[in-house]
C-alpha cells in the first residue's frame, strides 16, 4: 500500500510538470498571436492541475489507511497481549497460606533429618577410616626403613 502511494505522488508530480509545460507553451502560442493554440494547452494545464490534486489526495488518503491498518494491527497485538497477561493473573491468584505453610514445614523437616543423617554418616565414617593414624603409622614405617638403608 505505501509503494501505491509512492506511485500516487510521483504521478501527481509528473502532472504538476506536464502542468507547467503546458503554460509555457500557452505563453508561447500567446506570444505568436494563436490564441485558439494557448487555450487548448490551458486547457490541458488545467487537466494537468485537477490531475495532480487527485492524485496528492489519493496518495495522503494510502497514507493515512496505512497508518491506520498499522494502528489497528499494534492495538490488536496490545489486546492480545493483555488477555494473556489477565489469563495468567486470574489463575495464579493468591495461593493458599495454609498450603504453603505446610509445605515449608515439611520441607524444613526434610532438610533436618538430611542435616541429621548426614552427621551421623560423617562420624561413622570418621571412626571406621581413621585416616589420619594410618597415616602416621605409615609415615613411621617409612622413617625405620630408611633409617635401616643409612
Amino acid at each position: 500500500m505505501k509503494m501505491t502511494a509512492r506511485r500516487f505522488a510521483n504521478e501527481s508530480k509528473k502532472a504538476e510538470r506536464e502542468e507547467k509545460e503546458n503554460m509555457k507553451k500557452a505563453k508561447l502560442a500567446l506570444k505568436k498571436n494563436n490564441e485558439e493554440g494557448a487555450k487548448l494547452y490551458l486547457m490541458s494545464a488545467a487537466a494537468k492541475h485537477n490531475e495532480s490534486m487527485n492524485m496528492q489526495r489519493m496518495s495522503m488518503k494510502m497514507d493515512n489507511l496505512v497508518t491506520s491498518i498499522k494502528s489497528s494491527h499494534s492495538n490488536q497485538v496490545m489486546m492480545g497481549a493483555f488477555n494473556k497477561i489477565t489469563n495468567l493473573m486470574y489463575y495464579s491468584k493468591q495461593p493458599n497460606i495454609e498450603v504453603m505453610a505446610t509445605d515449608l514445614e515439611r520441607f524444613e523437616n526434610c532438610m533436618d533429618e538430611m542435616l541429621i543423617n548426614g552427621k551421623v554418616m560423617d562420624e561413622m565414617m570418621n571412626k571406621n577410616t581413621n585416616t589420619d593414624s594410618t597415616a602416621d603409622q605409615m609415615m613411621e614405617k617409612l622413617r625405620m626403613e630408611m633409617a635401616l638403608e643409612t
